[in-house]
């Protein structure tokens, strides 16, 4: 019985490098204005790693054999004693600066899409008291991860040979369906400064929330908010003009069609600012426009048995190790987070609320044995009326009490500290309660997605060829010559590989000239003394 082999193509997200790079970064801490002087410090910690103020993926710069970090910083808390007479024990932040770090990485190609973790694992200063500034040093492990796209051929079954000499391993992965790049212009957004506006000096800013992607209708909606600084000169009556920074918020939506895309399938999406236009569209307005390109990717699950390994002496195979996000999991909650702020003395009290928002801000996931857990902050905000009718809007931010923390903990079997999470984390409605006159109850009802994923290297079984009978058979049994006539999807290699032999065994008789161009119809000649004897 003739073997033959049934292959099925996935398209996934291949793991080219994931390593782990040890680096330090120097810089100085200092003491706000108003804090004393250190006379000993207790304890330096790290609160987090931010990249970037503006929450953008600039920061980091992809190019042949490496990635730099053009920005971000590591938040640090400090705990000091000042010098003082009676010793107060005061705390501040300040940030160490992450830009102008890079990383030595030969396989990474600019094209890569590239993400990193960064752990601080040391911390050491120098403070030579009294003074207002501290020197730091911290050893971070940076975790860099670069994947490509790739079309692989599985290998999922083979007739010929009996079962129990086929070994498979299933493979779970997310099959990538479609893929899209699109340049697009938010045009029109008109931010309303504080003064007339003489001349618009930049405009700089970016993303402040990751975007979303969601699939409706048969397309994938991307939704995101940008946040855009102006530095302007000011129309003043001295005609001093003096300089101002200014910034505003704005969101956006984009509806992109990809054919094919139903409601059970995934939609990721990533936003990168290009740059900004702007304009004066009144004395104290500037209009802004932001050209962005959003890359939007829909993948769905997809389980694949693979043929790993053929113990048959009618086959040779060849094999291939390949690097892949294997999906441990996923599973999908529902919670709510339950919110109190007092409105700020200046407001007037509280008669009745008339509409409440929220945002999700610093939204974060981690896996642990048994699941994930979920970390994020709840910001709301009511719009009330007061007695007099009056209408005022309150965020928690304003309020005597912060933005409300929630950490989720979401089960998914099989999920293993150290693994890979994807949130995708959504405020489903907001609810507001008068508690008094003066302080609002928020109950907030979200969902969280979370999928867990590890990196899976498999060997698996990319092609099988068929060993002719013939190389079974006593010398004194065989043709003297054996004439093979090309097939389609044969090459040299797999003719030689067929009858014990080599290429070059096969070049050195047939005289070929480009082992690697062989045409379908072509007579390879095969003289019984080359087979089970190999040359070259």
């Amino acid at each position: 019985m003739a073997v033959n082999v049934k292959e099925e193509e996935v398209r996934v997200e291949y793991v080219v490098v994931e390593e782990t790079v040890r680096t330090s970064v120097e810089g100085t801490l200092q003491v706000p204005n108003q804090k004393p002087d250190i006379q000993r410090v207790l304890e330096i910690g790290v609160e987090q790693v931010k990249l970037d103020d503006m929450g953008s993926d600039s920061d980091l710069y992809v190019e042949e054999g490496g990635v730099s970090f053009t920005g971000g910083a590591i938040e640090m808390g400090v705990v000091y004693v000042a010098a003082e007479a009676d010793q107060p024990v005061h705390f501040f932040h300040d940030d160490l600066e992450l830009s102008n770090i890079d990383l030595d990485i030969p396989e990474l190609t600019s094209d890569m899409n590239v993400s990193v973790k960064i752990e601080v694992t040391d911390i050491s200063y120098e403070v030579n008291p009294p003074t207002d500034t501290i020197e730091v040093t911290a050893i971070l492990a940076i975790e860099v991860k670069a994947t490509e796209t790739r079309e692989i051929e599985v290998i999922t079954d083979v007739t010929g040979i009996k079962d129990s000499l086929v070994d498979k391993e299933l493979l779970k992965v997310e099959d990538i369906i479609d893929e899209i790049n699109q340049k697009k212009i938010i045009k029109d957004k008109n931010l309303e400064l504080d003064n007339d506006i003489s001349r618009i000096l930049k405009v700089e800013g970016g993303l402040i929330t990751t975007a979303k992607a969601k699939i409706v209708n048969g397309a994938v909606k991307v939704t995101g908010r940008f946040k855009a600084k102006v530095m302007y000169v000011a129309d003043t009556a001295a005609d001093d003009q003096p300089v101002y920074i200014e910034e505003g918020t704005f969101d956006f939506t984009q509806v992109i069609d990809i054919p094919q895309v139903t409601n059970e399938m995934k939609a990721y999406a990533d936003v990168d600012l290009k740059r900004w236009n702007y304009s004066i569209a009144d004395t104290n307005v500037a209009n802004i426009d932001a050209i962005i390109n959003i890359y939007v990717k829909v993948t769905a699950p997809r389980e694949v048995m693979a043929v790993v390994d053929v113990s048959s002496d009618k086959v040779k195979v060849e094999e291939e190790v390949i690097r892949v996000e294997e999906i441990v999991g996923e599973n999908q909650i529902t919670d709510t987070i339950v919110q109190s702020f007092t409105i700020p003395d200046v407001k007037p009290d509280i008669q009745s609320i008339v509409e409440s928002k929220g945002n999700l801000l610093n939204l974060d996931c981690n896996v642990d044995d048994g699941g994930v857990t979920v970390t994020g902050t709840l910001q709301s905000g009511v719009l009330y009326q007061a007695e007099d009718n009056s209408a005022h809007f309150v965020w928690s931010t304003e309020a005597q009490n912060a933005d409300q923390e929630f950490t989720s903990f979401v089960s998914v079997g099989g999920a293993k500290a150290g693994m890979d999470c994807y949130q995708d984390v959504v405020l489903q409605r907001v609810k507001a309660t008068k508690q008094g006159d003066r302080s609002v109850k928020i109950t907030a009802t979200i969902s969280e997605y979370v999928r867990v994923s590890d990196l899976k290297e498999l060997n698996i079984v990319t092609d099988i060829i068929a060993v002719s009978p013939v190389v079974d058979q006593p010398d004194y049994e065989r043709p003297s010559r054996i004439v093979y006539v090309v097939q389609p999807g044969d090459t040299l290699y797999k003719i030689a590989a067929r009858y014990n032999t080599t290429v070059d065994a096969l070049v050195e008789v047939n005289d070929i000239e480009n082992p690697n161009y062989i045409e379908v119809g072509q007579k390879i000649i095969i003289p019984k003394e080359i087979i089970d004897q190999p040359r070259g």
